[in-house]
């Protein structure tokens, strides 16, 4: 639990429920861009809960704004990959189901520990979730920050780069409070969002993925 106080009178979850009306908002501002995304929040400690529906932002209102409240029960990272591949396989096949070609999905993985399970359990659960013989296996983008690991972060990032620098790495927060390393994950997801919608409209079934550090993200971030 982070304990440190905050100078702008915001812990973390009041941050990290920010999350989801801080997309909505900029999707709301690039119709084009929402017009190709959808958007769905899981939260975990012990259990992976659904708190927010595959949604288009354009539908949403205050009353579907999920808030997030603190659960002392473990943190499985395990629970939350198994969650987050049965969740895409729903998704996906809803959407199909309804005409919409599906692209592979970005999931912003926010943790501000390491996992209270043995490697063996969590990592077998991230191979399920990131087999390459799942075709909609995500880019997988993990930003920690207070007691986050850098090592066990480094090991799930799973993200296309679109360059040649090898394995990706994750994003962990340095020399900063625990309420302005989320500020900055959701500047990189809002952008992100953000870029990959619009590279989607402009390519269609041709487009990916874009990962978008905001610059002042980069600079502020440990992140290769």
């Amino acid at each position: 639990m982070v304990t440190e106080n905050f100078e702008d009178g915001l812990w973390p979850l009041d941050r990290v429920n920010n999350i989801v009306p801080e997309v909505v908002d900029a999707l709301r501002e690039e119709p084009t861009a929402a017009d190709k995304v959808r958007i769905g929040l899981i939260d975990f400690s012990g259990e992976a809960k659904l708190r927010l529906p595959l949604s288009d932002a354009r539908d949403l209102t205050g009353a579907d704004m999920p808030k997030l409240t603190s659960r002392l029960t473990g943190t499985l990272f395990s629970n939350a990959f198994l969650k987050i591949r049965e969740t895409i396989e729903a998704d996906a096949a809803q959407l199909q189901a309804n005409g919409f070609d599906v692209h592979r999905p970005a999931v912003f993985f926010l943790t501000d520990g390491v996992p209270t399970e043995t490697d063996a359990d969590w990592e077998e659960a991230f191979a399920i979730l990131t087999s390459r013989d799942f075709e909609l296996h995500p880019n997988f983008i993990p930003y920690g920050f207070a007691e986050a690991s850098r090592a066990t972060l480094d090991q799930l990032a799973d993200f296309k780069t679109g360059h040649d620098s090898g394995r990706p790495s994750g994003f962990i927060s340095k020399d900063k409070s625990a309420a302005a390393a989320v500020t900055g994950m959701i500047n990189t997801l809002v952008s992100s969002v953000i870029a990959t919608g619009l590279d989607l409209a402009s390519n269609g079934i041709e487009g990916e993925f874009v990962l978008a550090v905001p610059e002042e993200e980069d600079q502020d971030d440990d992140f290769s």
